[in-house]
């Protein structure tokens, strides 16, 4: 994801059929390939945050609070279009604190070659099909509207979305599976802990793991028999970044408090150590885990709230606590400050 002065975070996604990356730019969105080096850049008509690729036909989606309807780009005909969806429209502006997530998600579904879009405007959840963009079904969900609506993952094979909804104040108040296939949606409550970061989504268990900036705590939520919280206790705040390796149960979480990744078995809800000395910054909102080098994969620290230091990714290897990093570009040589302007030349 790149962060832009709107102080809002704007999404990318990957095709993994062919590999190409789709990233959202100011009133642009780009396709890379890596393959060839190349990219090309599509002129929108409004500031869009989220975005999603139909694999089946490389047919893109996207959606913001800056308009009302769909943003649908025909990849056969290299054309962009709107789609009609919605009635609300809000500017981007700086909104409190860190960057909120988009509050219109759009998710694809690769199996049944569909688009999943959410308002958190009118709690509503809308299908459309990848191929014409037309629209299959509406409706409403239990999920309390405004506020920062949180995507903690898709399961494809069950057709359930998983969301965590916070106040405007950062009080972290729900989780929901909503079931696209069924309705049967489970909403569970949660205590309304201040500023929920690194939501994740555990497709073997069926859980929902919830991290703080503010609280000592990770909450488990479970989707059996009408939803349950359970609390897992950290040792500091500062909780960020956070991801799993689903096969052995393990959650990494970053913890910018003192720069480290806390390692915690979410089985038997518990806390396993920490790994200390990361130089984990505020605030990274990604982490990754990759199972063939059973790594860690992270920004030196690409921060909403303190810009970007450094032009590199670190590779954690959690067992042996050893790192590498992989430098990506510039980085920061000297600053000269410039008084009479209240600026620095980088």
């Amino acid at each position: 994801s790149t962060l832009f002065p709107y102080t809002t975070l704007f999404r990318s996604t990957l095709d993994k059929s062919t590999g190409k990356i789709y990233l959202i730019g100011i009133n642009k969105f780009y396709i890379i390939d890596p393959k060839t080096h190349s990219s090309e850049a599509i002129a929108l008509d409004k500031q869009y945050e989220s975005i999603a690729v139909d694999e089946k036909t490389g047919n893109v989606f996207l959606t913001g609070r800056e308009s009302p309807s769909m943003g649908f780009f025909d990849a056969a005909k290299k054309e962009f279009r709107l789609i009609d969806w919605l009635k609300h429209e809000e500017k981007l502006i700086n909104l409190n604190q860190t960057p909120p997530p988009p509050i219109r998600k759009i998710i694809a579904d690769t199996k049944a070659g569909q688009i999943i879009a959410v308002d958190g405007f009118t709690s509503t959840v809308h299908v459309f099909d990848g191929k014409t963009g037309a629209l299959i079904s509406s409706r409403k969900i239990g999920l309390t509207p405004n506020g920062r609506w949180h995507l903690a993952g898709y399961n494809e094979q069950t057709r359930c979305l998983y969301l965590v909804t916070e106040t405007s104040g950062r009080n972290v108040i729900e989780a929901g599976k909503i079931n696209i296939k069924t309705g049967n949606d489970v909403i569970v409550k949660l205590p309304g802990l201040r500023e929920g970061v690194g939501m994740v989504y555990n497709k073997i268990l069926d859980e929902v793991y919830i991290a703080y900036d503010n609280a000592r705590t990770v909450h488990v939520v479970g989707f059996e028999n009408g939803g349950s919280v359970d609390g897992i206790t950290v040792p500091d705040f500062g909780n960020d970044a956070a991801c799993l390796d689903e096969d052995n149960n393990m959650m990494y979480l970053a913890s910018w408090a003192h720069g480290e990744v806390e390692v915690i078995d979410v089985k038997k809800r518990k806390f396993i150590k920490r790994i200390s000395n990361l130089h984990i910054i505020p605030h990274m909102f990604s982490m990754a885990y990759d199972k063939a080098s059973k790594k860690l994969y992270y920004s030196l620290g690409a921060s909403a709230v303190n810009g970007c230091f450094g032009a590199a990714v670190t590779a954690l290897d959690p067992a042996m606590e050893k790192t590498e990093k992989i430098y990506i570009g510039w980085s920061p040589i000297d600053l000269i400050e410039l008084p009479n302007r209240n600026s620095f030349l980088v």
